[in-house]
């Protein structure tokens, strides 16, 4: 079946018209006395965040598209969760519902405090123009303008070749154009500057993994899942390095944490799972998986093909 090739989906635009904009309304589990969330384009470059207080957070005109939600809470650190936004997940006025269930780990907890209290001399010593030309990259993507944003981006280097953060910027921006060479470049730049990075650490494993360089991408995306066990990118790239390798157990582990840790992650982390029990004759299992895929993402070639691929599995099974 190889099923699992509906990974290469991500970045493929919707199926909807370019005009149609959309509303996310969120709501925080539990509501927070202060916490910033954060929305980013997974296949798109777009970025937005808010001051919260309380449940409820809403991003208006938003194109359709894949979106991780990040809140970074004062005390708990940072949850993520993926969402779909489109016409198939909005009711009639173009609301997307989105549950965030805020993370509560006590080794999240530790390391946010550590790093909340911790200021390298390197950060210390960035410019003011080049930490302003970085905002002006946000305000960029605000617009998707990801030319001018990339343009900031490269101003605030060669202003601060040690502005690691502006490095791994970059490095998001050229993955999502899907030139992968040019993204490990930025990525290991950050890491030859702030060695202990995590963002560029996951994200450098992230592309390696899509080049197929899968001896250092398992080893970085261990290196990655051994400092943060609750993240589900570094959890989801390193399942995906040993499904490659052909270590379905391994691959299991890793794959089935990262869909507990983000359901919908954007690496579509069930179509891996469907093939892996597919392979071995677990066939409810499989379909189970798939329809939780469809499910997560209506209205998309990804759900469209996950349905298909479960109807098939489904009629395949009753004719044995």
């Amino acid at each position: 079946m190889l099923w699992a090739r509906l990974v290469v989906l991500v970045g493929v635009a919707l199926s909807v018209r370019a005009e149609e904009r959309f509303q996310l309304r969120g709501e925080l589990i539990p509501p927070v006395d202060s916490a910033v969330v954060a929305i980013s384009g997974v296949n798109h470059p777009y970025q937005d965040q808010k001051q919260v207080a309380g449940a409820h957070f809403r991003f208006r005109r938003l194109p359709a598209g894949t979106y991780t939600i990040l809140v970074a809470h004062p005390e708990w650190g940072e949850t993520r969760r993926t969402i779909a936004v489109n016409k198939a997940a909005a009711d009639e006025r173009g609301r997307v519902e989105a549950l965030v269930p805020i993370r509560r780990s006590s080794r999240e907890r530790s390391r946010n405090l550590a790093d909340r209290s911790t200021v390298s001399v390197r950060e210390l010593q960035i410019p003011e123009e080049a930490l302003d030309l970085r905002k002006r990259s946000k305000a960029a993507l605000e617009k998707q303008n990801a030319g001018d944003a990339a343009g900031f981006l490269e101003r605030a280097v060669e202003l601060a070749p040690d502005f690691a953060d502006a490095w791994n910027d970059l490095g998001v921006l050229a993955n999502q154009r899907r030139d992968f060479a040019r993204a490990e470049q930025y990525f290991r730049e950050a890491l030859d500057v702030e060695p202990d990075a995590f963002a560029p650490l996951v994200n450098l494993a992230g592309v390696l993994l899509a080049q197929r360089k899968l001896s250092e991408a398992t080893r970085l995306n261990a290196r990655a899942v051994s400092e943060r066990p609750d993240d589900a990118l570094a959890n989801a790239q390193l399942g995906l390095c040993y499904f490659h390798l052909g270590e379905e157990g391994l691959a299991l582990k890793y794959l089935i944490e990262a869909k507990r840790l983000d359901p919908a992650h954007f690496t579509h982390p069930q179509a891996f799972l469907a093939e892996i029990h597919t392979r071995n004759g677990r066939y409810p299992a499989a379909i189970r998986e798939l329809e939780d895929l469809a499910t997560r993402y209506p209205g998309t070639e990804t759900g469209e093909r996950a349905q298909a691929a479960a109807e098939k599995l489904r009629r395949n099974v009753s004719e044995r």
